[in-house]
């Protein structure tokens, strides 16, 4: 509690007659020895530098929680008559320091100790109306005050660097820096601020997944952003810079303004780097044969219709003839084969991951769903929990048409393509196969897809099957079910 702190004609200074002293329950700090008692201390945030100046109007709130050196007993602090204290000051530079020291744990028992003089200063300052003074409200509104201390982070990736913005409440600009691209470089810059952080957010990308691990991991409250959100709120500002970008990241943090998306867990991106290696590998065995075909057809050598374990030998009697081409064309035969056996462990280990993985043996019970859309099924889903209901997921990943609505005016366009592409695909593939395949076991989805079919068409059709086929699956993964191929069959 304060005492002898008395109200005055100026609103905004009092001038005591009588040095006064400024008690504090000791229980609330931590004990470090003073600085000398007759010198005001004023503290910055968000560092929490502690400096000796003049300047009077940070008295009152000068008791901070390293100046205190015995828990047994109170300090004291006096400060002389002949400074003009100005309460304003004194109520922001406490909540400071409180936030600056990070003892935001002992700000309520504060305001209950010193619920009185902080009263009183805040009714001086003009926060509080007469009408919170009249019924007592001034407790709870300087509670708030205190506990509503928080910072909010924007932080611009790059490979090098990483831009840092921190702003407040009002979206003032506390501090800024530019750091190594390393999650715990970061992590230890923030806690080295000493500062209470609301959130800190970052873009997703391709370094997201580790920074949020590590941020995580330091007990920071990070964020991953989505990307078109993220594009759609930076690309108003007329500058792009690493510093601008992370300013505009802090001020989404603070008001609310995003989207966050979901980070997939380790074992999840590991499955994702299996998928996509294989991909990749696949693909440019493919960019081959495709090429090969193209340019020996300028010599006349058709390669015709051949299989994949029948392309190498077809090729080389084409060109066995013409040796300027075959000097040419052998080595890209040799890279093919070498991409084929490659893909063929990978693929290899795609299905030992599914063999293992009961997930994954039960999304295959469902028709044109094999090894690869299980296994991508399960990637990219990840946990069904995230998923409020089954029919989100086809949304999610961009299965739903468009729609444009102003006024008098509405109209539905394509599917969106939002999301994972290569969920989409995996989707896409296994409802063809679904729709196509003359073997395939006859279904109530089938029956419905073909429907479908007849009156909006083939590729229509094909999309509605993959949306349908991805909210069958989460239920499926969520009630732990198999594929029901009739309506009246029971799980």
């Amino acid at each position: 509690m304060v005492r002898s702190l008395r109200s005055q004609t100026d609103a905004r200074a009092v001038v005591q007659p009588e040095p006064t002293s400024l008690l504090l329950l000791l229980r609330d700090f931590q004990p470090l020895a003073p600085p000398n008692a007759l010198d005001p201390l004023e503290v910055y945030p968000p560092a929490g530098l502690v400096q000796q100046r003049g300047d009077g109007a940070v008295a009152v709130a000068a008791i901070l929680a390293r100046q205190l050196d015995d828990v047994r007993r109170q300090a004291r602090f006096v400060r002389p008559a002949a400074w003009h204290l100005s309460l304003r000051g004194a109520v922001l530079a406490e909540c400071a320091a409180g936030a600056a020291l990070g003892h935001a744990q002992f700000l309520p028992h504060m305001v209950d100790a010193l619920a009185a003089a902080r009263r009183a200063q805040m009714g001086y300052s003009g926060r509080v109306t007469p009408a919170d003074r009249r019924h007592d409200g001034a407790r709870s509104a300087i509670r708030s005050e205190l506990m509503s201390q928080q910072h909010f982070v924007g932080l611009d990736v790059s490979v090098k660097e990483t831009a840092i913005c921190v702003v407040d409440l009002r979206g003032e600009v506390v501090h800024f820096a530019s750091v190594e691209s390393h999650p715990v470089v970061i992590s230890e810059h923030l806690q080295g601020l000493g500062i209470d952080f609301g959130r800190i957010g970052l873009e997703a990308g391709p370094l997201s997944s580790w920074f949020y691990a590590g941020l995580v991991e330091a007990d920071l409250p990070a964020i991953l952003v989505e990307t078109r959100h993220m594009h759609a709120a930076l690309s108003a500002r007329i500058n792009k810079t690493d510093r601008n970008d992370a300013q505009g990241i802090a001020q989404m943090m603070r008001v609310g303004l995003f989207k966050a998306v979901h980070v997939k867990t380790p074992a999840s991106q590991q499955r994702r780097l299996l998928l996509i290696s294989r991909k990749l590998l696949q693909r440019k065995a493919y960019d081959i044969e495709n090429d090969l075909r193209g340019q020996l057809r300028t010599f006349g050598l058709k390669v015709g219709t051949v299989g994949t374990a029948r392309f190498d030998a077809r090729v080389r009697e084409l060109v066995e003839d013409h040796s300027a081409i075959a000097a040419v064309v052998i080595p890209l035969l040799l890279a093919r084969d070498a991409l084929r056996t490659q893909l063929a462990r990978l693929h290899k280990l795609l299905l030992e991951a599914v063999r293992v993985d009961p997930v994954c043996r039960l999304l295959m019970t469902a028709p044109g769903v094999g090894p690869v859309v299980a296994l991508t099924y399960r990637t990219c889903v990840d946990n069904p929990a995230r998923f409020g209901r089954s029919k989100c997921v086809g949304a999610h990943y961009g299965l739903t048409p468009r729609l444009y609505q102003s006024g008098e005016v509405s109209r539905t366009g394509r599917v969106s393509r939002c999301g994972d592409a290569m969920m989409r695909t995996a989707l896409y593939e296994a409802a063809l196969v679904l729709l196509t395949s003359p073997r395939g076991r006859w279904s109530s989805l089938k029956a419905w897809g073909m429907g479908v079919a007849r009156r909006r068409g083939v590729q229509k059709a094909i999309v509605a099957v993959a949306r349908k086929l991805a909210i069958v699956l989460h239920r499926m993964w969520r009630d732990g079910t198999q594929f029901r191929w009739s309506a009246g069959q029971t799980a």
